[in-house]
């Protein structure tokens, strides 16, 4: 089910066609590779041999019922981590796993978009070499796409965080009763609902795509995710596709993000995120979105910087983000924005 948006909002590209010239050797397979899957659960890797190997046996212990693939794409061309993760587990050797080492290192979302070129199920799943999925994450996303009464045509879960950072991010117990009841009413009892533009306006509601499944050929149809939108490929990823496919998100919490020091925790990295949130809101306002939206991007992009300065405790101020963004903001005023959100069903 494929709609069309204004030729303006956020033009395709074919990017998995970027390191097309870049060789990626297979290093390892299973017993079980030859069968054909219906899910390909495929794992983009880079030098992290500490935590891919939970990230694997997260994806190995899915209760499908049907046949899937473990696709592992190794970024390091010197690398002999299938050797060290067959050692640590001992099952890859007779499960419908595969792992590939490219022969030289096309960057993060190059990887990424090759986990999508050698796939073969006709649905896939991106894990981040950090994260984990539970064991019904699979079962249960794929019942929901593939029930005769589908709505989506992609769904990705809610997340956990595994936050192991010195000093943790908590909400308290004011603030989670506020998420709780936000929550609540999101779903309005449903254990999915739909994404689209009203909602992503606001932010990237849904985060990573750990966690999310949908067709192989609408990633491929997409081009894949563009490197040039880096650190937020993630969210103009799911733009792309909520105006083209039906998105949802279920209510489940079936994934779970790392959360450690890495590049993301560096302020430049954050103002690029907050620089390039404005930016896709620009392009929703007048495009799919009335033009009027657009007045409201200050007071969103004020909450953001909040937000996103306390999570990462990079303490952001109100100039360095102006001077980044290219916009002069008002104060913070979270109760005003929730308000304006209930008012345009952007929650």
């Amino acid at each position: 089910m494929t709609k069309q948006p204004p030729p303006d909002f956020l033009p395709l590209r074919n990017a998995l066609a970027d390191w097309a010239h870049v060789e990626s050797e297979e290093v390892f397979a299973g017993r079980d590779a030859g069968i054909a899957p219906v899910l390909s659960i495929t794992i983009p890797t880079y030098r992290r041999s500490d935590v891919l190997a939970e990230a694997v046996a997260s994806a190995l212990a899915q209760d499908l019922g049907q046949p899937f693939e473990v696709v592992i794409v190794d970024n390091d061309p010197e690398s002999l981590g299938h050797e060290a993760l067959l050692a640590a587990i001992p099952a890859l050797a007779e499960g419908n796993v595969r792992y590939l080492r490219n022969r030289e290192n096309i960057g993060m979302y190059g990887n990424i978009n090759r986990c999508v070129e050698v796939a073969r199920g006709a649905w896939i799943s991106i894990l981040h070499d950090d994260d984990m999925i539970d064991p019904d994450f699979a079962r249960r996303t794929l019942a929901e796409l593939t029930s005769p009464h589908a709505r989506f045509d992609g769904l990705v879960s809610r997340k956990r965080l595994l936050d192991q950072r010195e000093v943790r991010f908590t909400r308290g117990r004011i603030k989670g009763a506020i998420y709780r009841a936000r929550e609540a009413y999101q779903f309005g009892g449903r254990g999915s609902r739909r994404i689209d533009a009203r909602q992503l306006f606001w932010g990237c509601v849904v985060g990573n795509t750990v966690g999310f499944i949908c067709r192989t050929a609408d990633i491929r149809a997409l081009g894949g995710f563009y490197p040039e939108e880096h650190p937020s490929c993630d969210y103009f990823f799911y733009a792309r596709f909520a105006e083209r496919w039906r998105l949802g998100e279920s209510r489940q919490v079936l994934a779970t993000i790392r959360v450690a020091v890495n590049s993301l925790t560096q302020k430049a990295q954050q103002l690029a995120c907050l620089r390039q949130g404005y930016e896709l809101q620009c392009a929703y306002a007048g495009s799919v979105l009335p033009r009027f939206w657009a007045r409201l991007s200050p007071l969103v992009m004020a909450r953001q910087v909040a937000v996103t300065s306390a999570f990462w405790r990079s303490g952001i101020t109100k100039a360095e983000a102006e001077e980044a963004i290219g916009v002069a903001m008002p104060r913070d005023r979270p109760l005003a924005l929730y308000l304006m959100r209930l008012a345009l069903r952007g929650f």
